[in-house]
């Protein structure tokens, strides 16, 4: 088990999770779609409004599963 190794994928996988905007339901307006731009998680397509949502979102959503393969790892 190199815990080097498991701590930087580890912060990838926290880091793909950014807090920003995505598309919800096909191309954006601006390009002649329907979607909409929605507040959220970016990696899960997640719609996240508050801080308090977004790190509930890492600490129930991401980080079990980063737990899981860091103990399948070891």
């Amino acid at each position: 088990m190199d815990k080097a190794k498991i701590l930087h994928e580890a912060q990838a996988e926290l880091q793909r999770h950014v807090c920003g905007t995505y598309i919800d339901k096909g191309v954006s307006v601006a390009l002649g779609g329907n979607g909409n731009v929605v507040p959220g998680c970016e990696a899960c397509h997640k719609r996240i409004n508050t801080n308090s949502q977004y790190l509930r979102h890492l600490a129930e959503d991401v980080l079990p599963g980063i737990l899981e393969s860091a103990f399948e790892q070891g």
